[in-house]
């Protein structure tokens, strides 16, 4: 009576478990599912066939020798390289590419780290086939400024600190406009 039960026990317990595997959605949830079937004990009682239907064998070969419940994300194939990434960042901050905000409040903040503000020289696709043609890295255009660090910016005209008021609006259309006349030789 008693070694049914524990059939029976087992029985039901793998039915469980295949409910519980076809209800996973994301893959954290089917990798920890994985980690918690897949170990040691189901090859010592050579029942990695039966445990098969619940789990692949590259699976149970990838997580069975872990200890820790620990999700670890898979890197993608077509992930780009880290030294890709820090030749990207430290092209955009040379200074022939980008220069450095002037004022003291020429500052941008992105994930509450502060950093002066570098406004770009050139147009992001001039740059990105400079960066080609001195690297040796094949990388795409939106790779390319999807790199571009958080401080490196478009340059904006309204965002600039000289002052621009009617009076000396007027005084540099004044001083166009006699030159033009031929009234007086520079601009």
């Amino acid at each position: 009576m008693k070694s049914e039960k524990k059939l029976l026990f087992g029985e039901v317990l793998v039915s469980q478990l295949q409910h519980n595997l076809s209800r996973c959605k994301s893959a954290r949830d089917k990798q920890l599912f994985t980690r918690v079937i897949a170990g040691n004990l189901l090859k010592k009682y050579k029942l990695l066939k039966v445990s098969s239907s619940l789990i692949s064998p590259r699976c149970s070969r990838q997580y069975g020798n872990t200890h820790s419940l620990n999700y670890h994300r898979n890197k993608k194939s077509n992930a780009l390289q880290d030294e890709v990434k820090t030749a990207v960042s430290s092209f955009f901050e040379e200074d022939a590419n980008s220069c450095m905000a002037p004022g003291k409040n020429d500052t941008i903040t992105c994930k509450n780290v502060k950093k002066q503000k570098r406004y770009l020289v050139d147009s992001l696709e001039n740059l990105h086939t400079n960066f080609l043609k001195s690297h040796k890295f094949r990388i795409s255009y939106t790779s390319f400024c999807h790199l571009k660090p958080f401080r490196v910016v478009q340059p904006n005209v309204t965002a600039c600190n000289t002052c621009i008021c009617i009076k000396h609006a007027n005084f540099q259309y004044i001083t166009v406009k006699l030159h033009q006349l031929k009234v007086i030789a520079q601009k």
